[in-house]
Formats: C-alpha cells, sequence, structure tokens
C-alpha cells in the first residue's frame, strides 16, 4: 500500500476546520483534522509530497521523518498541526486496514461513552474568528452578533450579551439538552473594561466576573459541573483575586489565566488559587508538557489533539500525566472528525475526564458526517467501526468551504 495524495479542504464555521484525506494506490481513504493556522494549507500540501510513495502504515516513521524535515527548515507551529492531521489520517487508514477501532489498535478501552463538556462561551453569541483569531462576519449567517473581547471597545448592544440573564438562559438551554459540564467565558466585555494591556483586572470587574457563574451555579445547582476559560488575558494576581472570588461557584477549573510562556507565572497562580487550574492547549510536544507537569503547574491537562504533534504524541502526553496523578481534559474546537479522534484517545486512557465541543451554536456540526448526531445527553459513544468510525460528508464540507481555499484538490 503506497500513499498517493494529500488533499485538503477548510470549512469556515466558528473556526476554519481544515480537513484532511490521505489517499492510497489500493483505493483505502484515511480522514483527519488539523488545527487551524495561517498558511496551514500550503504546508500540507508540501508534506504530502513529502510523503507520496510511502506506505501508510509506517506512522511513525513518517511521523518523525516530517517533524525533522520541518525542524531543519527552521518551520513553526503550523506544521506541528499539519502533521497531527496527516498523522491521524494514516491512524485512520491503519485501522480500516486491520479491521479495528483506534481505540483497539491503541490497546483497548476505558469507558464504553465519553462526557462531553459544552463550551458555552457567553451569552448567545456565537464567536466566528479567523486564522489570526480575529472576528469575521459569517458568510452562511450574517444575523449573528460578533463577540469583541477587546476592553473598552465593546458596544452597548454587545454588551447587553454578556449579562448574568443571558449566562444563565444559556447554561439552562445546554442542561435541558443533557449536558453535565459547562464552560463559559469570563475574559469578556463588561462595563468595567478600561485597559487591554496591563492585564489587570479592576476592582470592579472581578466581583462582576464571579457573580456571572454564581449566578450560573444556583440556576443549575450542584448536578452539573462548571468551568470558565480566561483565554491567557489576566495578571497573575489579578488572576488569584478572580479565583478567589470565584470559589463559592464550586468551578471544576480556571482555565488559562495567563499566557501560556511562562510556567512560572502558572505555577504561582496555581499555587494561590482555590480553583483548580487547567492550561496546555498551546503545548506541542510531550516536552513542553514534561515541563509543565515537572513544575506542577496546573491540575488539570488540556492538550488538543489537533496540533500536537500526531494522535500517537497525544496519547503519550496523557500517558505522562497519569505519572503525576492529572486528569486530562482535552482542548478541542473541531468537527465531528477531529473530534472522533479525540474520542478514540479518551477511550483509551485512563485519566480521561472531560472532551470539550465548541459548536453547539454551528447549525451543520452534525451534518459534517453521514452517522448523524454523535452527542446524547453529554456522552458520545465509543464506536466499533474500523479506523475513526466516522464518514465524511464532503456535500456539507462544500456547502460551507472557505472561499479560496482548495477542496480536496
Amino acid at each position: 500500500m503506497k500513499i498517493t495524495r494529500v488533499a485538503t479542504a477548510v470549512v469556515e464555521a466558528n473556526f476554519d476546520w481544515t480537513i484532511i484525506r490521505v489517499e492510497t494506490d489500493n483505493g483505502m481513504v484515511g480522514w483527519g483534522e488539523a488545527f487551524f493556522a495561517p498558511g496551514l494549507t500550503s504546508t500540507l500540501r508540501e508534506l504530502g509530497e513529502f510523503i507520496r510513495g510511502r506506505d501508510p502504515r509506517d506512522i511513525e516513521p513518517i511521523r518523525r521523518d516530517m517533524a525533522q524535515a520541518a525542524s531543519a527548515a527552521g518551520a513553526g507551529g503550523q506544521v506541528h498541526h499539519a502533521i497531527t492531521g496527516i498523522e491521524a489520517a494514516l491512524w485512520d487508514i491503519l485501522g480500516q486496514h486491520l479491521k479495528a477501532p483506534l481505540w483497539q489498535v491503541w490497546g483497548g478501552k476505558f469507558r464504553d461513552h465519553v462526557a462531553i463538556y459544552c463550551d458555552c462561551h457567553g451569552g448567545d453569541a456565537l464567536e466566528s474568528l479567523d486564522s489570526l483569531l480575529q472576528p469575521r462576519e459569517l458568510e452562511w449567517d450574517k444575523s449573528r452578533s460578533q463577540w469583541n473581547a477587546q476592553p473598552g471597545t465593546a458596544t452597548r448592544d454587545v454588551l447587553a450579551e454578556y449579562t448574568a440573564e443571558a449566562y444563565v438562559k444559556k447554561a439552562l438551554q445546554q442542561v435541558e439538552k443533557g449536558f453535565t459540564f459547562l464552560k463559559f467565558d469570563l475574559d469578556i466585555p463588561n462595563p468595567y473594561s478600561l485597559d487591554r494591556y496591563h492585564r489587570r483586572l479592576s476592582v470592579a470587574e472581578v466581583p462582576y466576573l464571579a457573580q456571572l457563574m454564581v449566578d450560573v451555579r444556583h440556576a443549575i445547582g450542584t448536578e452539573v459541573e462548571l468551568a470558565v476559560d480566561c483565554h491567557w488575558k489576566f495578571s497573575p494576581d489579578s488572576s488569584i483575586q478572580l479565583a478567589r472570588a470565584l470559589e463559592p461557584a464550586q468551578l471544576a477549573w480556571l482555565e488559562d489565566p495567563v499566557p501560556p510562556y511562562n510556567l512560572d507565572a502558572l505555577k504561582y497562580v496555581r499555587d494561590h488559587s482555590p480553583v483548580p487550574i487547567l492550561s496546555g492547549e498551546n503545548l506541542y510536544g510531550s516536552h513542553e508538557f514534561r515541563s509543565l507537569f515537572e513544575r506542577q503547574a496546573v491540575a488539570i491537562v488540556a492538550p488538543d489533539f489537533q496540533k500536537v504533534g500526531g494522535l500517537a504524541e497525544g496519547r503519550s502526553i496523557c500517558h505522562l500525566a497519569d505519572q503525576y496523578f492529572l486528569p486530562v481534559a482535552p482542548h478541542n474546537i473541531a468537527s465531528p472528525i477531529g473530534t472522533m479522534a479525540s474520542v478514540h484517545i479518551a477511550a483509551s486512557i485512563p485519566n480521561f475526564l472531560a472532551l470539550e465541543w465548541h459548536s453547539s451554536d454551528v447549525p451543520f456540526w452534525s451534518d459534517m458526517i453521514h452517522d448523524g448526531d454523535l452527542i446524547h445527553q453529554g456522552l458520545i459513544a465509543v464506536p466499533s467501526r474500523p479506523g475513526l468510525g466516522v464518514t465524511p460528508n464532503e456535500h456539507t464540507m462544500r456547502l460551507y468551504a472557505k472561499p479560496g481555499e482548495p477542496f480536496f484538490e
């Protein structure tokens, strides 16, 4: 069996979903997904040429050769994204070849269902961000308001979406759908934001943000888990002040309170926070996660399996985390294709906690595959079909394809 082509398509949803199709000379096709990045499809094309003619079942040698070539060329983070998406498609091919689901190829499953935590953003706004994480207007839904997270620039209409009433309404809607784990954003426009550069929360902002979560907790009770995300916006001391104010909300975690490139600052926050600290989505490879674990800088780790360097590397990170007794709550903003790859990892590791789902407001998320709705009562059933276990829907992909990007060409 030989690789004949690596092709891509980009679907414009709340984020860019970059879908990868690896074709072989015997007609077998593998599917993967890569986390977005500027210039990603160009990188994927070059890597596709680099591995053409290789046996797709030689997954680890191919991954290492791609990584070594990219490192020698001084390539950046998007190469990790590209390698991860291609490697996932190779695993899909191997699973089909062996007539086994990926979790079985990896040694078995610890659970039959994977718990999902629903990312509720804030209020009822659907954010859609480009590859530089800048707000954009959706071609398929121009009626939606856009999230503007720059303090001091929010309009009155935007502020109206980030109220306790909007948060509670969103929480109750998702609980009614069966979700028992929710997450909201707290780096939001609010009436007290003054300066987006110094990272300090004002005296008025801390109780304002904390009260949003206290109100949600009162509304949903204690049978539903609740977490918050700060997107690296705050200083260490402001993060600690916010964590202390949030203690009555009984949170599962406070996510990414400080920028990710200073593990000592993250460790300082964790040491002084009454709320568990989660981070990890912007780290690559087990070597970067090892530094995070050795410092004991987090209570829960959140690798993103569409960017860490491969599904095998993602599993290595999880097993390393288990040596430090750390649970894993993977970051996931993917389509059903990348989500199902994460489901296979979640099923195959002992220390899995919950998998993120960020697409509750994307109307065609389930239509990206021919297999129907994946999520039922806040759970995804671990598939028994070979390989990835889902059948991508190219018709839906074409309907929402990003202008200017190739469509499996």
